[in-house]
């Protein structure tokens, strides 16, 4: 395991946490729309390289095993924290910039995040199946079910900046 691999132009560059985290981009979606881009809280730029390091000795075993022949393992922090970006990585490469930071609310799920309450945080993920709908009853808002601005999941996601205050505002 290295910081940014075998080859390359940073293969004899040392790395660590921090520095994975901001090469791979994860500090510019982590932390608040308006704040600077923001380490995460928990290690993950090393804890990536292990995880990936680990599956990676374990799928070598599999085939020394199967075939008796050895592998080379060459796993870098950086890769591994660009592996577990997911669908961000994603919104990255085909739109050319980065999705930006939302706080604890979700790129295309609305509403979905920490809100303040009365008596500190309460925390909501309506983003499968019913929950919308459920959620709705449950604040006792049917209306906002038919409502066409939040009909769909691409409608809530369009129209997060009306959906959000309404939400805090019953919250």
């Amino acid at each position: 395991i290295s910081g940014f691999g075998r080859s390359g132009p940073l293969r004899d560059k040392p790395s660590f946490d921090l520095v994975t985290q901001d090469r791979s981009g994860v500090m510019s979606i982590t932390g608040e729309p308006d704040g600077p881009p923001t380490k995460m809280g928990l290690p993950m730029g090393d804890l990536g390289g292990g995880l990936w390091a680990a599956i990676a000795i374990l799928a070598a075993l599999h085939h020394r095993n199967q075939t008796g022949e050895g592998q080379h393992i060459d796993i870098s922090l950086l890769e591994g924290l660009v592996g577990l970006l997911g669908y961000l990585a994603q919104l990255a490469m085909l739109t050319g910039e980065s999705p930006g930071r939302v706080g604890s609310s979700h790129h295309s799920v609305v509403p979905y995040g920490r809100f303040e309450v009365a008596d500190g945080y309460l925390v909501v993920a309506l983003h499968v199946g019913n929950f919308w709908r459920r959620f709705c009853h449950a604040i006792n808002r049917p209306d906002l079910i038919e409502d066409e601005r939040f009909r769909t999941t691409a409608d809530r996601r369009k129209n997060r900046d009306i959906l959000v205050p309404i939400v805090e505002e019953i919250l």
